[in-house]
C-alpha cells in the first residue's frame, strides 16, 4: 500500500512537515581566505588536497593572480595550484570524505596563459578523471579539454564532473595538465571555485507529488496510483521512504506502506509511479496522506496532501412529496441531494402498481426542485416514487415513497331546483358532491342585492347523487334572479403550493311567484295590467 506525497497547502499543515537536524550540504572553496603561498591540504571540511607526479615539491598552495605566469583568477584573488616555479606536481588530486554525485569547478593549466594565446592545434589540454571508492576509474566521467585562446584568457574553463541525478560514487578527482600533443605532463594544473558536498552543512532531500492532488476523492477498496519525484539531494544518498495517513484533526500517523529502502531506479532519485494504495473500507472523511523520504545524511523531507475518502452513501434532505402523498398534475419533486466533496448524481422514477417503471426527467429542474413530474399521462392510482443517489465511489442510496396519483375531477351537480325555474321560501337543493379523495364542498348564491358569492352551506362529507345538499331559506331575499353555485375540491396536490382538483356547477333561478309579474311580493290586478303592457309593447 502506498500514499501520495503532498504539498503543505495550509498553515495547519506546517506541523506535519518533517525537517531533520543539520547534516551535510554543498560547500564552495574559492581559496580567497588564504595568503599567497599557503599550503592547502585539509583546511576545507570533507576535502583533502594533494598533488602527484613530476619531481620535487609536491605540495598544493594558494596562488595569487600576480604570481608567475598566471594572469587572473575566475573569481576573487586566489586560486589553487602547485608551485609556479617548479615543473613538479602537474596533477592536482581532490579526495572527498563523502562520496559525491557531482562536483563543479573552474580549471586550467599554467601553460594555458602563455603569450601568444594557445591555439587548438597546439594541443594543450586539461584532463579530468574520477575514481570510485575502490580507486577504480569511473567510465564516462573522463574529460579531455583543449586549451585555446577562447578559454585561457582567465581561469574560467567550467568543469562539471558527475550529475546531480546520477550515482553517488565519486571518491576522488584528478586534474591533469598536458603540454601540446605529447603525453608528457607539463606544468601543474590549477583550480578555483570548487563546489562539493562536505560532511558538516545540511541539505534536504525532496519529495513532490503530482497525483493525486489536494482535495482529490479516493474510494475505499479502489487502488490509487501516486505519481511524483523523490530526490535524495545533491549531498545525500537515498536511505528510505515511508507512507502514512491520519484523519483530519487527529495527531498520530498510521503507516500505509514501507518504510522502503530502495527506489525503482536503484539510485538516489526517481520520477514516476511511486505508490499504489487501496484505502481501507474503515476510512471515511478528510485524511492527510504523507510521504517522507530520508537520505543517508540523516535529513528528511515530507509532502502532505489532503484528500477525501468517501465510504458514505449520498443522501436526500427535505424530501417531498412525503410517503402516502396524494398527487395531481405537474408535481414538484423537491429536496436536496447531499454528499461529501466527491459529489453525486441522482435519478427519479415512478413504478405504478402492476405497471412498468417510468423515468422522470430531471433536466431543467431548479432548486428546490429535483424533478418536475407530469402525472397527467399516467393512470390514477397508487405507485412507488423512487429517488436513487450514486456518488463517484459507487455508494448508492435509494429512497422510496408510496404515492397516489389522482387526476380525476370531483363530481359537482345540482339536480334541483332546475335552471330558469321559480322558487321561494325554503328551497331544498339536491344534487351530488363526491370524490374518491374528497376535500370539501360549498354551496353559494349570488344575485338580488348581492354582488359577490354568499355561502349557503359547506362540508367535508360526500353528498351522494340525489342527496340534499342544503335547505336554502330565501326569506328576506328580494324577488329577483339568482345563481346557485356548487364547488367541490379534492385533497390532491401538485407539491408546488397549488391546490387539488376542483369542479363547479351553476344553476340560475328566479325567486318569487311567476304570477307576481311586477315583483311586488304578491299577486294582484296590477300584475295583469303590467303583463298586458309588456305584451303589447312587444320585443325589441
Amino acid at each position: 500500500m502506498l500514499i501520495q506525497r503532498v504539498q503543505v497547502w495550509a498553515a495547519s499543515m506546517a506541523a506535519v512537515l518533517v525537517l531533520a537536524a543539520s547534516a551535510r550540504g554543498q560547500s564552495t572553496a574559492n581559496f580567497d581566505g588564504f595568503a599567497t603561498g599557503t599550503l592547502v591540504t585539509t583546511q576545507y571540511p570533507g576535502l583533502t588536497v594533494s598533488g602527484i607526479g613530476g619531481s620535487g615539491n609536491c605540495t598544493i598552495q594558494a596562488v595569487s593572480a600576480a604570481t608567475g605566469q598566471v594572469q587572473s583568477t575566475s573569481s576573487g584573488t586566489r586560486f589553487l595550484a602547485g608551485p609556479v616555479e617548479s615543473t613538479s606536481c602537474p596533477t592536482l588530486r581532490l579526495t572527498f570524505a563523502s562520496l559525491q554525485k557531482v562536483v563543479t569547478f573552474k580549471g586550467g593549466t599554467h601553460q594555458s596563459f602563455v603569450t601568444p594565446p594557445p591555439l587548438a592545434s597546439d594541443g594543450r589540454r586539461v584532463v579530468v578523471t574520477a575514481y570510485d571508492n575502490a580507486g577504480t576509474l569511473i567510465p564516462g566521467l573522463t574529460q579531455n579539454i583543449i586549451v585555446t585562446a577562447a578559454n585561457s584568457a582567465v581561469l574560467n574553463i567550467p568543469i562539471t564532473v558527475g550529475s546531480a541525478t546520477g550515482a553517488r560514487n565519486i571518491r576522488r578527482i584528478e586534474v591533469n595538465s598536458y603540454d601540446n600533443s605529447s603525453a608528457a605532463l607539463c606544468r601543474q594544473a590549477v583550480l578555483d571555485d570548487l563546489v562539493y558536498c562536505d560532511a558538516l552543512d545540511g541539505a534536504n532531500p525532496s519529495v513532490t507529488l503530482t497525483s493525486p492532488i489536494d482535495f482529490s476523492c479516493l474510494c475505499p477498496g479502489a487502488n490509487v496510483t501516486f505519481s511524483g519525484t523523490i530526490d535524495s539531494g545533491v549531498c545525500g544518498g537515498y536511505a528510505s521512504d515511508v507512507l502514512e495517513y491520519r484523519a483530519l484533526g487527529a495527531t498520530s500517523w498510521t503507516t500505509a506502506a514501507g518504510p522502503y529502502t530502495g527506489l525503482p531506479s536503484g539510485g538516489d532519485s526517481f520520477t514516476g509511479s511511486l505508490y499504489a494504495w487501496t484505502p481501507p473500507a474503515t476510512l471515511n472523511g478528510y485524511y492527510y496522506l504523507r510521504s517522507t523520504v530520508y537520505n543517508d545524511a540523516g535529513r528528511s523531507a515530507s509532502e502532505v496532501v489532503l484528500v477525501y475518502i468517501d465510504s458514505t452513501p449520498p443522501g436526500f434532505a427535505h424530501l417531498s412529496p412525503q410517503n402516502n402523498a396524494l398527487l395531481r398534475g405537474s408535481v414538484c419533486v423537491r429536496g436536496e441531494e447531499q454528499d461529501g466533496p466527491c459529489g453525486a448524481t441522482y435519478t427519479v422514477s415512478y413504478l405504478p402498481a402492476g405497471g412498468s417503471s417510468v423515468a422522470i426527467p430531471i433536466a431543467g429542474a431548479t432548486w428546490p426542485d429535483l424533478a418536475n413530474w407530469n402525472t397527467l399521462a399516467l393512470p390514477s392510482g397508487s405507485g412507488t416514487l423512487t429517488l436513487t443517489g450514486t456518488d463517484s465511489c459507487g455508494n448508492t442510496t435509494v429512497v422510496n415513497r408510496v404515492v397516489t396519483i389522482d387526476n380525476i375531477a370531483p363530481v359537482a351537480r345540482i339536480d334541483s331546483p332546475l335552471r330558469c325555474s321559480y322558487a321561494s321560501g325554503i328551497v331544498v337543493v339536491r344534487g351530488q358532491a363526491t370524490d374518491a379523495h374528497l376535500g370539501s364542498w360549498a354551496l353559494q348564491y349570488t344575485g338580488g342585492d348581492s354582488s359577490g358569492w354568499v355561502t349557503i352551506a359547506s362540508g367535508t362529507s360526500p353528498v351522494v347523487s340525489g342527496g340534499v345538499i342544503a335547505s336554502w331559506n330565501t326569506a328576506g331575499l328580494r324577488t329577483c334572479a339568482y345563481t346557485l353555485r356548487l364547488l367541490v375540491g379534492d385533497l390532491a396536490t401538485d407539491n408546488c403550493g397549488n391546490g387539488g382538483n376542483n369542479s363547479e356547477y351553476t344553476v340560475s333561478i328566479d325567486l318569487g311567484c311567476a304570477a307576481d309579474f311586477n315583483h311586488s311580493g304578491g299577486t294582484e290586478v296590477q300584475d295583469i295590467f303590467d303583463m298586458l303592457s309588456a305584451w303589447f309593447a312587444g320585443c325589441p
